[in-house]
C-alpha cells in the first residue's frame, strides 16, 4: 500500500504554483457505449499517473471515437474534461455548455496535435486552441480560433475568438509553451511549406500578441510532430511530408519572454517514414525521434546535435491479428517521467522509454510492452509542460509568480531484488537540494538514489526539496509485502475485463506487493500462465490461450491472497 502527502514551505512572500497535474489523464480508444458489445476490446482505455505511477482503467461506456483525443484534469491531477474535437465532456461524461463544436469534421478529429488545452487556474478558465483545415488535398490550416472555457461551477464555453491566425498554415502540429511570466501561453503554428512561423501569445483576456518570423528553411506540412522542450529552450518540428519523400527535422532556440525563434536547424532523417513524432527526456537534453521502423535519439545540449543521432531501437516485427504492425509513431512525456509511443494503426500496444533521461541504449525503448484494454487507432495525449514556472529575474518577470520548488517522485523496483528500489526524482519549479528519508533510519542526498530494505514492513518515504525561494516535502507511505494481512478482507483486488479477450488487468488497490506471482490454471489444474508482479497494477497478455475457462491466483511471499475464475474469449 503506497499512500501520499506534501507540505509547503515559504521563504518569500511572493505567488506559488500550484502542483499543476493538467496532463493527469489520457483517454485512448473508440467504439465504447452502444457501438459494440459489452465487455468485448472495443471501447476507452484511461490511462493515470496519480503519485507517477501508470495505472488503466477499462472504461465501456464512453462513445467517443479518439484519434485526436485529449483530457483535461484539475491542477490535482483529478478528471476535469476530455474531448475529441468535435465534443467536449466533463468527468460525468456529460456535453458542457456549449461544448458541440459542429464546425469540426472529420480532419479535425483525425490528424494529430490539432488541439491543446492551456489552463489559467487562478482565473478558472482554460483557453482551448484548436485549428481547423481546408477541404480537399492537402489540407492545410485555415484557422485558429480558441474558446474559452469556464471550469468554476457548471463547465462550459462562454466566448470564442475566431481567426487568430491568417490562413494556410500547417497541418497540426498545434502545441504551447508557458511565457516567461509563469501565467501566459505562447502558441506557435507554421505557414505550410513557406519560411514563416506565426506567435501568438495567449493570456486571461484573450489574444495579446501576434508576430510573424521569417525563419531559415521552409516549413515543410504533412504528418509529424511538433514540440517544445520541457525548460522552453527549444521548439522542435519533425514532418513526413508525402511517401516517397524526404522527412525532415527542424530545431529552434526559443524565448520565452519574446516568443521568438533563433538558430534554426534543419536536417533530414530519412525518406518514406509514413509515420512519425518526437519527445523530449523530462531534463530537456535528449530528443527522441519515432521514424516508423525506428526510433533515433538526439543530444540538444550537444554543440552540433545532429551530430549525435543514436539509433535506440528497432522495429521488432510485432504485429496483432497477423495485419496490423507495432511500428513507431506519435510520442509524448507523461507526468511520470516516462516517454510513450503510440503505432499508426489500431493496436491494443504502447511502446515506452523507461529511463529517457539516459544516454544511448540505456534509455531502455521497451515495444509493445504497455497493455491496454482496448484497441486504439493512433491516439496519444497532446500535452504542453504544465509545470515550467516563470524565469525569475527576467524582464519578463512581472507578475510575482515564483519558482517555489515542490518535490515529486516516482518509484522504481528491481525484478531480480524486490527490497531493492530506485526513486526518481521528478520535483519542478528547479530545485537545487534533494533530501531523502527512507523510513528505516536511511537517508541520501543523491537526487536518484537506490535504497535496499532489509524485509517486508511499513516505510514512510519522504523527499524534500529547495531551492533560495522555498522548500517542499512529498511523503510516501510503502506497506511491503504480506504486511498484516492476516485479515485479508482489507485487501481489495479486482480483475477486468472478464470475460476477456486478450489482456486481463489486476489492479491491487494499495497493496504493493514484495515479489507477487499471478498463476492460471485449466480445467484441468494445469498450470498455464505465470507472471512476476511489482507494482499495484498489471496486465497479462493471454491472447496465446485458446478459449474456455480458467482459475487464477495471486501469491506474495508464500502467501494466497485472492482466487477466481476467469473466461478467455475468442
Amino acid at each position: 500500500m503506497i499512500k501520499s502527502f506534501s507540505f509547503l514551505l515559504l521563504l518569500t512572500l511572493g505567488t506559488s504554483l500550484s502542483a499543476q497535474f493538467y496532463d493527469n489523464h489520457w483517454m485512448l480508444g473508440y467504439a465504447g457505449g452502444d457501438q459494440s458489445a459489452a465487455n468485448d476490446s472495443f471501447g476507452v482505455s484511461i490511462l493515470s499517473f496519480f503519485d507517477a505511477e501508470l495505472r488503466i482503467v477499462n472504461n465501456q461506456e464512453i462513445d467517443l471515437f479518439f484519434q485526436d483525443g485529449n483530457t483535461l484534469s484539475d491542477s490535482e491531477g483529478n478528471l476535469l474534461m476530455y474531448s475529441n474535437n468535435r465534443e467536449i465532456r466533463n468527468a460525468q461524461d456529460q456535453l458542457i455548455v456549449n461544448g458541440l463544436l459542429e464546425q469540426n469534421g472529420d480532419s479535425e478529429q483525425i490528424l494529430p496535435q490539432t488541439f491543446v488545452y492551456l489552463p489559467f487556474d487562478s482565473f478558472d478558465l482554460v483557453h482551448y486552441v484548436q485549428m481547423t483545415y481546408t477541404n480537399g488535398f492537402p489540407q492545410l490550416g485555415q484557422n485558429l480560433s480558441s474558446s474559452f472555457i469556464n471550469t468554476r461551477g457548471t463547465i462550459g464555453i462562454f466566448e470564442q475568438i475566431e481567426n487568430i491566425l491568417p490562413d494556410a498554415l500547417s497541418t497540426g502540429e498545434l502545441t504551447a509553451c508557458r511565457h516567461a511570466n509563469g501565467r501566459d501561453w505562447w502558441v506557435l503554428a507554421t505557414v505550410a511549406n513557406e519560411p514563416f512561423v506565426y506567435s501568438a501569445l495567449l493570456n486571461p483576456d484573450g489574444v495579446t500578441l501576434t508576430d510573424t518570423m521569417a525563419v531559415a528553411y521552409d516549413m515543410q506540412s504533412g504528418l509529424g510532430q511538433a514540440k517544445f522542450s520541457p525548460d522552453g529552450n527549444h521548439y522542435i518540428r519533425y514532418n513526413n511530408v508525402r511517401i516517397g519523400a524526404d522527412d525532415y527535422l527542424d530545431i529552434f532556440d526559443f524565448d520565452r519572454g519574446t516568443g521568438q525563434l533563433s538558430n534554426h536547424r534543419h536536417t533530414n532523417v530519412g525518406s518514406d517514414a509514413r509515420a512519425g513524432g518526437i519527445a523530449v527526456s523530462p531534463s530537456s537534453q535528449y530528443l527522441y525521434v519515432s521514424h516508423y521502423n525506428h526510433v533515433f535519439q538526439y543530444d540538444l545540449w550537444a554543440g552540433n546535435i545532429f551530430n549525435t543521432k543514436d539509433t535506440v531501437a528497432i522495429y521488432d516485427g510485432f504485429q496483432e491479428w497477423n495485419s496490423f504492425s507495432s511500428r513507431f509513431y506519435l510520442a509524448e512525456l507523461a507526468p511520470d517521467g516516462k516517454i510513450y509511443l503510440n503505432s499508426p494503426t489500431s493496436l491494443t500496444k504502447l511502446h515506452v522509454i523507461e529511463s529517457p533521461d539516459e544516454k544511448g541504449l540505456a534509455c531502455d525503448v521497451r515495444q509493445h510492452s504497455i497493455h491496454l484494454p482496448n484497441y486504439n487507432i493512433s491516439t496519444l495525449a497532446n500535452h504542453p509542460n504544465y509545470r515550467l514556472g516563470p524565469i525569475d529575474g527576467s524582464p519578463s518577470d512581472t507578475l510575482g509568480i515564483d519558482n517555489l520548488p515542490i518535490a515529486y517522485y516516482r518509484i522504481d523496483r528491481s525484478p531480480e531484488d524486490t527490497l531493492s528500489f530506485s526513486f526518481q526524482d521528478l520535483s519542478f519549479y528547479e530545485p537545487m537540494n534533494w533530501s531523502w528519508t527512507f523510513g528505516d533510519g536511511g537517508s541520501s542526498n543523491d537526487r536518484y538514489p537506490i535504497h535496499s530494505y532489509i524485509s517486508t514492513g511499513i516505510y514512510e518515504v519522504c523527499l524534500t526539496v529547495s531551492n533560495d525561494l522555498g522548500s517542499d516535502t512529498h511523503c510516501r507511505t510503502i506497506e511491503l509485502g504480506p504486511v498484516g494481512v492476516e485479515d485479508q478482507s482489507t485487501l481489495i483486488f479486482t480483475t477486468f475485463p472478464n470475460p476477456v479477450q486478450d489482456v486481463l488487468v489486476l489492479d491491487s488497490g494499495d497493496y504493493m506487493p514484495l515479489n507477487g506471482r499471478f498463476k492460471l490454471y485449466d480445467a484441468a489444474g494445469r498450470e498455464v500462465f505465470s507472471q512476476q508482479v511489482l507494482y499495484r497494477q498489471a496486465s497479462f497478455n493471454l491472447s496465446n490461450l485458446s478459449a474456455g475457462i480458467y482459475y487464477y491466483s495471486y501469491w506474495d511471499q508464500g502467501k494466497k491472497l485472492d482466487s477466481g475464475k476467469v473466461i478467455r474469449e475468442n
